[in-house]
């Protein structure tokens, strides 16, 4: 396993130089093409300041610029903090302000809604003329394994969103084990769906920049209306794709003749719809936090496991159910899902107290340095090993893969003068939806 994300994509560009990296619109950059794109803004990053730990903002549109930055940022040793520009300015804000990052890399048209934010901002489409990027080397620095690959905002129980710092040791593990689990190879046709913002962003991008297959990335329009969307997907040819069972249950298999292999994750996924999937193709059921690096366990569904459960840890990741007093708790019994393993965070950004109830000394490690991952996710092991996801034990959720502190609605209500006191709550407007 390489030691550092941008050194994976680095091999497969030496493997597959001409081959198609990346598709958007009309729009494609080979590979060659694209790492010597992002090895020009990943110098010019370098020579302000860019190196391990620091981090750099990417405020882009969903294009070939999107990867383009993401890749330069790591390739300069930094670490990305994604923005999306559909977010609300307040929020943005916010962001910028907690993160504080030494550069924003964006574009020209989007520049000016947040210049005033950040010391230096870096326009990809305006700094540089990248339809006549000079071949040069790609950029050494001193960024290992144990550095920040990430910066990326979960919902806040406070009422604010809180920064997970990932390091690329967790990430290149992930990858590794995607790309063997899914057959991922040149060839294949890799949807990009989920907003840069979202850590499924990156798996998927990694997931076929380090497997030497073509990255398809939809409009945003596209990517948010099913009907526009599965048009897109048999116009691309998508072979695979990861997403939420509400969108998967939202297309038509019969519609995708390409599509062969799909991941579910960020909710339940109802038996019918798993049903379908698997008898058009192979389908998969990731589950994991983003303080644990995306995915934690993983399971190819069948039809004599339904509705799926979470399955089994993947490579170099332990799961362990315990009770109240830290206590594996028997086959068949509920327990918190604590997690160990490469994929730990860091922890979050200016949250000690947070860190120190959450990312907890391991109980189990020989390794007196390991630690845990409490996730507040509670499970049950089933007698082949695998594990089903029963719900929290608190007032966070999952809707439609989006995770929500029901807090930080509440947070926000209460700001309202009119508004003494509040409390939020989630219900189905037909049993199932």
């Amino acid at each position: 396993m390489s030691d550092c994300l941008h050194h994976l994509f680095e091999a497969q560009v030496e493997r597959t130089p001409e081959a198609v990296a990346v598709q958007h619109r009309d729009w494609t950059l080979s590979y060659r093409v694209l790492n010597e794109r992002a090895n020009q803004i990943a110098r010019h990053l370098i020579a302000l300041g860019v190196g391990p730990d620091r981090l750099v903002g990417l405020f882009v549109e969903r294009s070939l610029d999107m990867v383009v930055g993401l890749l330069a940022i790591l390739k300069a040793g930094g670490a990305y903090v994604p923005l999306d520009p559909a977010y609300p300015e307040d929020r943005l804000a916010f962001l910028l302000q907690d993160a504080a990052p030494s550069v924003l890399l964006t574009q020209e048209r989007l520049a000016g809604r947040l210049s005033k934010s950040v010391a230096q901002v870096v326009c990809i489409d305006r700094t540089f003329d990248l339809s006549a990027v000079p071949v040069i080397g790609n950029p050494t620095t001193q960024v290992t394994q144990d550095h920040l690959a990430y910066l990326l905002y979960t919902s806040g129980s406070t009422g604010k969103p809180k920064g997970v710092l990932v390091n690329h040791l967790g990430l290149c593990n992930l990858i590794t084990v995607r790309k063997e689990t899914y057959g991922i190879q040149p060839g294949s046709r890799v949807l990009q769906l989920a907003s840069i913002s979202f850590d499924a962003a990156g798996s998927d991008i990694f997931l076929a920049l380090c497997s030497g297959a073509t990255l398809c990335i939809p409009l945003t329009e596209q990517a948010q209306d099913p009907v526009e969307l599965q048009h897109f997907m048999k116009a691309a040819r998508i072979s695979f794709a990861s997403m939420t069972p509400t969108i998967l249950g939202s297309l038509s298999e019969k519609e995708l003749p390409d599509l062969t292999t799909v991941v579910v994750g960020g909710e339940v996924c109802p038996t019918a719809i798993a049903q379908a999937w698997i008898k058009r193709g192979a389908l998969y059921n990731e589950y994991g936090p983003t303080e644990a690096t995306v995915c934690t366990t993983l399971l190819r569904c069948t039809s004599d496991r339904l509705p799926p459960n979470i399955g089994y840890p993947i490579r170099n990741v332990q799961v362990y159910l315990l009770d109240a007093q830290m206590h594996p708790v028997p086959v068949g019994e509920s327990g918190e899902l604590y997690i160990g393993g490469v994929g730990i965070a860091r922890g979050y950004l200016h949250h000690p107290e947070l860190n120190a109830e959450r990312f907890i000394p391991s109980p189990f490690a020989k390794d007196g340095d390991s630690r845990l991952y409490r996730s507040g996710d509670i499970g049950r092991q089933l007698p082949d090993g695998s594990m089903m996801f029963l719900g929290r034990q608190d007032n966070q959720i999952k809707l439609r893969g989006l995770r929500i502190e029901l807090g930080e609605i509440e947070a926000a209500l209460l700001t309202h003068p009119a508004v003494k006191s509040c409390v939020v709550q989630v219900h189905e407007v037909r049993p199932g939806d």
